[in-house]
């Protein structure tokens, strides 16, 4: 016990030093470097809602935080079809902010920086354990530093749903380890009420399950009907819908506003960004970086998740392929890179390779830590990131 509780205070070491590591870069950005507005998308940021936190902690609430401190403080709106209005955004993350603000008496956005930050020190715990079971300390803690350094891991210390996303999944695939089907039960219910794709958990797990079992369906046990509970976060919020605004597809219908619909032409938007990328050249060059990132981003989780599957674990490489291919049925690529910072299978792969090629480590290392400042001080200046 004494060495579990020495090893996670190493953990939430670390989870400190990389918070107050994001907080110097955010100072030093603001107080030094003089930006004009962004011209990638033609997209402004208005947050006037949210301007009520100190000026050293605003940052790390900005964009789409509004959304859920409006949801957290308001509840949901839905005014009429064409309007854009927070619905889209699920009710899990909102409803802590609320009750952590309410409990507290603190700030509803302090509040979700909280939240925040103790998701991603028990996501980097779990994690921590989880790769600790097959690839043993070494690797276990430089898997927790690729979590931590990876170029979106920004989002984690911001008012985002991300660090209780990963957090809910890890601890998920952690008792599934288990055999705790009935947590992971329950786990899977809360992680579909965090994100609109969130219930295809249940795929992954069930292949875990099946793994296991050397995928004999003979050995099925009475357990698996734990899993039954996860789709049921979807359906509460549908009902909950339903109920309030009358229709179950309220979200999804939405989505349309905020180019995020469901769309099956994969093929062709594939070719469209290889064709922009490669072949067009914008007069906007701020929007060719930023849409050639997406792609890279896309590629990378793509390519990797088929070596998850081949090399690490089928389960963890569904799962990280699931957490590539879903946003991109929207149609678009536009913030791939904080869509696939939940895939943790993603930091065990390059913790793995990084101890067999020690320079690849040190390449690792520079190149994710350079983006990752380069995306910081994009965000805290209002540029549109993902």
């Amino acid at each position: 016990m004494k060495l579990k509780i020495t090893e996670f205070l190493n953990i939430l070491g670390l989870v400190f030093i990389w918070r107050i590591s994001l907080q110097l870069i955010s100072q030093l950005s603001i107080t030094r470097l003089q930006t004009v507005p962004d011209i990638a998308y033609g997209t402004n940021n208005v947050n006037n809602w949210i301007n009520t936190l100190p000026n050293w902690l605003m940052p790390f609430a900005n964009w789409d935080s509004g959304w859920y401190v409006s949801i957290a403080e308001k509840g949901y709106i839905y005014l009429n079809a064409g309007t854009i209005t927070n619905v889209v955004f699920f009710p899990l993350y909102p409803l802590l902010m609320r009750f952590i603000a309410k409990l507290s008496s603190l700030d509803t956005l302090l509040a979700g920086i909280i939240i925040s930050f103790i998701s991603i020190t028990l996501a980097a715990w779990y994690l921590y354990l989880l790769t600790k079971k097959d690839y043993g300390e070494t690797i276990a803690w430089q898997t927790i530093i690729f979590l931590l350094i990876f170029p979106s891991s920004i989002f984690f210390s911001f008012v985002y749903t991300e660090s209780l996303f990963i957090c809910l999944v890890v601890m998920s695939f952690y008792y599934i380890r288990e055999e705790r089907l009935a947590l992971v039960g329950i786990l899977g219910f809360l992680i579909a009420l965090t994100k609109p794709w969130g219930v295809i958990i249940i795929i992954p797990l069930l292949i875990e399950y099946y793994q296991k079992r050397n995928f004999s369906f003979k050995k099925t046990d009475s357990q698996i009907w734990f899993l039954t509970i996860i789709p049921m976060g979807l359906l509460l919020y549908m009902q909950f819908l339903k109920m309030k605004f009358g229709s179950y597809f309220v979200f999804m219908n939405e989505q349309k506003l905020w180019h995020n619909e469901t769309a099956f032409n994969f093929i062709t938007v594939l070719k469209n960004y290889y064709n922009n990328i490669f072949f067009y050249i914008s007069d906007n060059p701020a929007f060719q970086t930023a849409i050639t990132l997406d792609f890279l981003f896309f590629i990378f989780g793509v390519a990797m998740s088929i070596y998850i599957f081949i090399k690490i674990r089928k389960s963890y490489g569904i799962y990280n392929l699931l957490t590539c291919l879903i946003p991109a049925l929207s149609g678009i690529f536009v913030s791939m890179s904080r869509y696939i910072v939940v895939a943790f299978p993603l930091y065990i792969t390059l913790a793995y390779w990084s101890q067999k090629h020690k320079l690849l480590e040190f390449l690792l290392y520079l190149f994710s830590t350079s983006l990752l400042i380069y995306f910081m001080i994009l965000f805290v200046h209002n540029y549109w990131l993902a």
